[in-house]
């Protein structure tokens, strides 16, 4: 029975760590993915108002 107890705990301890870890991986990539959402909406503003520029010279000329 004890040695039961003992396997049991060691995997319990195993998925822990497991979890913990995947739990780091998982707010990192959440990070990674929030800073490539903030790049691609600076950029598709910036080509947003890229493309009105021309236009706007366009009506003042």
């Amino acid at each position: 029975l004890r040695n039961e107890y003992n396997s049991l705990y060691s995997k319990k301890e195993t998925l822990q760590k497991t979890y913990k870890s995947a739990e780091k991986e998982i707010n990192a990539l959440n990070r990674k993915l929030d800073n490539l959402n903030q790049y691609l909406n600076r950029s598709s503003s910036v080509q947003q108002t890229n493309d009105r520029k021309p236009e706007k010279d366009q009506t003042t000329r």
